[in-house]
Formats: structure tokens, sequence, C-alpha cells
């Protein structure tokens, strides 16, 4: 859903200008890091499945990994709410 909710962004908004342009920009690259993360880890996590090496010390690292890109996907709703509710951004 990642990658729908950024292909949706970059299909079907506006280029800003101004400071919104530059919140615009930050939030599409807080969504790249987001979409990245998320494939990531899973695929890592998947991985540990799949040689059954889910409860080594790796484990940690994709808990670390999945908060990464919690904290991700927060910045970037953050910075879509800016600029819909800042500067009345919409579809």
């Amino acid at each position: 859903m990642a990658l729908v909710a950024l292909l949706s962004g970059i299909l079907f908004t506006t280029d800003l200008s101004g400071p919104a342009a530059a919140i615009q920009d930050k939030h599409e690259t807080f969504a790249w890091i987001t979409l990245f993360l998320s494939a990531a880890t899973s695929i890592f996590w998947s991985f540990l499945r799949y040689k059954n090496q889910e409860d080594t010390t790796m484990k940690w690292v994709v808990f670390v990994l999945y908060g990464l890109a919690a904290v991700s996907v927060s910045v970037t709703g953050l910075l879509g709410g800016t600029m819909v509710y800042n500067y009345m951004m919409t579809i």
C-alpha cells in the first residue's frame, strides 16, 4: 500500500511553489524512505523466517528497522497534513 500511496502522490498532485514546495519535497523523500524501509525489512524478515532464524539476535535488527519505518511514515503523514491544512493543497 505504501507503493500505491506514493504513486498516487506522484501522479495526481501538482508541484507547489515557495515554502510549500520544500514541504512537498520532504514529504516525497520520506515517502520513498518509508517504502524502502518497509519493503527491505519485510523481505529481510521473510528471509529469516525461511531460514528458521527468526529467534536469533537478527530479530532485533528487524524490530529497529520496523521502528524506523514507523517514524518515517509518521513524519510523512505530518508533512502531508501540513501541506493540506497550512497550504490548502488538495488533489
